[in-house]
């Protein structure tokens, strides 16, 4: 069941809407204050877990090109909260249709 307007929404003032391609990501969360240094060693301990699965191929093979692969990192609580933080590491990658 689809919800009025959701095909079709409603212009709003200052705001359009975006068509997005589907994208893929592998995600590791993890928790405290983030520096550089968790950074690379949460992107290790992700490319680790992926190590000998059937995803590693296919994140290879999205970053063939790339010299080195990119992440992002996404930190959910405010700077104030000092316990139960969340983060996640991110790395981003193509799939293609016959793949998995």
């Amino acid at each position: 069941m689809t919800a009025p307007n959701q095909a079709n929404p409603p212009p709003a003032k200052g705001l359009h809407v975006q068509r997005w391609v589907p994208t893929y990501s592998a995600v590791r969360q993890f928790g405290g204050y983030v520096s550089d240094y968790d950074v690379g060693e949460e992107a290790a301990a992700l490319c680790g877990s992926l190590a000998g699965t059937a995803w590693a191929a296919t994140i290879d093979k999205s970053h063939a090109d790339e010299a080195i692969m990119e992440y992002i990192v996404a930190q959910y609580n405010s700077p104030f909260e000092f316990e139960h933080r969340v983060n996640e590491i991110w790395l981003m990658f193509d799939k293609e249709s016959d793949s998995l």
